[in-house]
């Protein structure tokens, strides 16, 4: 079940898409489209990140690799997030 912060979240988000598609469109697209399709393609995901918000701290790897003309090299960093 969601709390109040993160209703007011999602209405927040669906006044921001509400925005932006309205201004790809050229005209005002409606807040009822707007949480039409906010809930249609972004609900679950944004529900499933409060979620993950919630618990515990993980470890995430990242790797990156830098190429340069005259050697390659090879950086490995781990970040707590």
């Amino acid at each position: 079940m969601l709390n109040s912060n993160s209703f007011l979240e999602q209405v927040d988000e669906i006044h921001k898409h509400q925005w932006i598609e309205s201004e790809k469109a050229g005209h005002d697209l409606g807040e009822e489209w707007a949480a039409i399709d906010w809930i249609s393609k972004y609900a679950k995901l944004f529900r499933a990140g409060l979620t993950r918000k919630s618990k515990t701290t993980t470890t995430t790897t990242i790797t990156v690799t830098v190429t340069t003309t005259q050697e390659k090299e090879h950086v490995n960093t781990t970040g707590i997030y």
